[in-house]
């Protein structure tokens, strides 16, 4: 009888901890001072290796205090010989699948930045709306002095059927 008095104690403690949990006051907090990782999982099958879910909030969070170029949140593919992953990737319903901000006053510290050490562009867009709404467009840039920029050793941005989509705005702006 006393076997089974502790083991129900023990479900009250752990529910009365869980419950103590779901309060931030309460959430646990694990510290480490390591080069390695805290804590890591390593997923054999086609599962996520972690997977944050909230219904109000943010899923997962990773933020940095380092000052030697590291990221609060950092995603590698390390396959070889495929070409189809991605190193992060980001997907929303309704709103912006990936959002980048800078506070930076610089030049050299953009919101989103892209790098390619090969033939393939650092930063690629592509639409798949319709040819005749203008809107519908791969990269756009907005600012109150230049919204595409570019530099290159033959051609810095390239403009391709200008004419065209000119025609295209006009006729979109009149019957819309």
């Amino acid at each position: 009888m006393k076997k089974y008095v502790y083991i129900g104690l023990g479900f009250v403690l752990a529910a009365f901890i869980g419950l103590l949990s779901d309060n931030p006051i309460f959430a646990a907090q694990v510290s480490c001072a390591l080069s390695s990782a805290c804590a890591g999982w390593i997923n054999t099958s086609t599962g996520p290796g972690v997977q944050g879910d909230s219904t109000k909030g943010t899923g997962v969070v990773g933020s940095t205090k380092s000052t030697t170029g590291t990221a609060g949140v950092a995603g590698t593919d390390l396959a070889t010989g495929y070409s189809g992953n991605v190193g992060l990737r980001g997907l929303s319903s309704l709103g912006t699948g990936v959002y980048g901000a800078s506070n930076s006053t610089t030049t050299t510290s953009p919101g989103v930045k892209g790098f390619s050490a090969g033939r393939a562009a650092g930063v690629y867009g592509q639409s798949t709306g319709s040819v005749n709404d203008p809107r519908a467009v791969g990269v756009y840039g907005v600012s109150p002095s230049v919204g595409v920029s570019g530099q290159g050793g033959n051609v810095g941005v390239k403009r391709r059927f200008e004419r065209e989509w000119r025609l295209r705005h006009r006729r979109y702006r009149s019957n819309g």
